[in-house]
């Protein structure tokens, strides 16, 4: 699944959107703790650096790349697949009334959201 089917159509609804928050993007941002992000987050992220939708109507946030964390750093949970914990590799982006959205930056794995 690809989250972010058009990026910089994504970026251009979110600027117009006076019920955003958005945060400001200051460098071309290619990985993430050393693990390489999709082609179509890195446009998102070299654009904005995240944002958040009014919280009264409907909360929505992508965090800012520096907020994002690893799954096992959050303590919900560690995947184990064959022996290896899968689940250091998923980058938490997103957030929606208290659940989170991941994406899977290993490369057999890579672009798998959760």
């Amino acid at each position: 699944m690809n989250l972010f089917l058009d990026s910089s159509a994504l970026v251009e609804r979110v600027q117009i959107n006076p019920k955003c928050t958005i945060n400001s993007a200051n460098a071309l941002i290619q990985t993430w703790r050393g693990l390489v992000l999709p082609e179509d987050m890195q446009i998102f992220y070299s654009r904005i650096n995240g944002f958040v939708f009014d919280k009264n109507e409907y909360w929505f946030k992508f965090f800012p790349l520096e907020d994002c964390g690893s799954v096992n750093n959050r303590g919900l949970f560690d995947e184990e697949c064959a022996g290896e914990i899968i689940s250091n590799s998923w980058c938490i982006f997103a957030s929606q009334q208290g659940a989170f959205i991941a994406i899977d930056l290993d490369k057999k794995r890579f672009g798998r959201c959760y």
